[in-house]
């Protein structure tokens, strides 16, 4: 009943209203843009993140098949069980015969 009674304090704020000059609007759609580009940011630093990853992993693994491919018969065949996975062939140990 006191809202009837009282309906100018009860109008909506300027953001709701729609005054389109009001600082509180401007505030508000800088806040907007604010946080649209700091979710881009973060979300491209997570995919640059993840290409920095793989390159450096394509790289480790080019360097390991040329070490394997510069060891010549050092290295194991990929169908080898000895081989571990990384292209070279285990060191013979010495045995305590």
């Amino acid at each position: 009943m006191s809202a009837l009674l009282l309906s100018a304090q009860t109008l909506a704020c300027s953001v709701c209203w729609g005054a389109a000059q009001d600082p509180v609007v401007h505030g508000t759609k800088l806040s907007i843009v604010f946080l649209l580009g700091l979710t881009y940011l973060l979300l491209g630093g997570g995919v640059g993140m993840v290409f920095l990853v793989r390159r450096k992993a394509l790289r480790t693994v080019s360097t390991i098949d040329s070490a394997a491919q510069a060891a010549g018969a050092g290295a194991a065949p990929a169908n080898d069980p000895a081989n571990d996975g990384h292209g070279l062939a285990p060191t013979p140990s010495a045995s305590k015969d």
